[in-house]
């Protein structure tokens, strides 16, 4: 996968249009199109940027992707739409933890 291809995995993936990341960025989303398709080269600031909002090292848009065996990926999509709804409720880690504790003292009794 070239730049653009991971950018575009990435964008795809979180389930934004180029438009909605353009304005994530403040750039341009035809642009952002030429990059996903090769016409034209990122900036590093961009990298960076995207980087950030996809929680990825800049580095992932250099080095070689593998990919996640498909129970690993299923295991992963678990947690993370765990993980929004917590987020929803707007439960903190911690407040999910004392609420683990709970329970499991209740099941001791």
């Amino acid at each position: 996968m070239d730049i653009g291809q991971k950018i575009r995995y990435l964008r795809t993936k979180n389930g934004h249009t180029l438009e909605e990341l353009g304005n994530k960025l403040n750039f341009n989303y035809s642009n952002l199109s030429k990059i996903e398709r090769g016409a034209r080269k990122p900036t590093l600031e961009i990298l960076e940027d995207i980087a950030k909002i996809y929680d990825v090292p800049v580095s992932f848009f250099f080095g070689e992707t593998q990919e996640l065996p498909e129970e690993l990926k299923q295991l992963g999509e678990g947690w993370i739409k765990f993980a929004k709804k917590m987020e929803k409720r707007n439960l903190t880690p911690e407040e999910i933890e004392a609420t683990l504790d709970f329970l499991e003292k209740l099941n001791k009794i």
